[in-house]
């Protein structure tokens, strides 16, 4: 019989303790965030509590890591925003995340969940809406008229 997932929230003083598995599954996704993030931003948002972190485990074995933050829009809009998701097999315990993670944000007063992510996403999260895409382009690419 399978172990049942289990997602657990990370305080930050345990960070020191368990950086060592979950880090490597953060850093793997850092690269897609576009240079918005370091492993050193993460860390110290995560020990500002800006951002929250979270396992999901089968038994022993570590499924995920990810980073979450709760924020607020200028309108009002209360949302829990998906930072940084990695790990492997998503398939096994997407749903169970987004489930789980789901009910944390209702806790805690948002009206959303959202994600930036890559567009692979998108055909994993078929009930989610596709409200934009972000785009970018170094300065330096820009031919600017002086």
């Amino acid at each position: 019989m399978t172990d049942e997932l289990a997602l657990y929230a990370i305080p930050k003083e345990e960070l020191p303790t368990v950086w060592g598995k979950v880090g490597p599954i953060i850093k793997e996704v850092i690269p897609y965030t576009g240079g918005r993030h370091s492993e050193k931003t993460v860390i110290d948002f995560l020990l500002q509590d800006r951002y929250q972190l979270w396992i999901v485990m089968q038994g022993e074995d570590l499924k995920t890591a990810f980073t979450t933050e709760v924020f607020e829009y200028p309108t009002g809009m209360k949302v829990c925003e998906i930072i940084l998701l990695g790990g492997k097999q998503s398939r096994e315990w997407l749903e169970y995340a987004i489930e789980q993670i789901g009910l944390y944000a209702e806790q805690n007063g948002c009206e959303k969940l959202q994600m930036v992510g890559r567009e692979g996403w998108t055909k994993l999260l078929k009930s989610w809406g596709k409200v934009s895409v972000m785009m970018d382009i170094p300065i330096s690419h820009i031919a600017l008229r002086r």
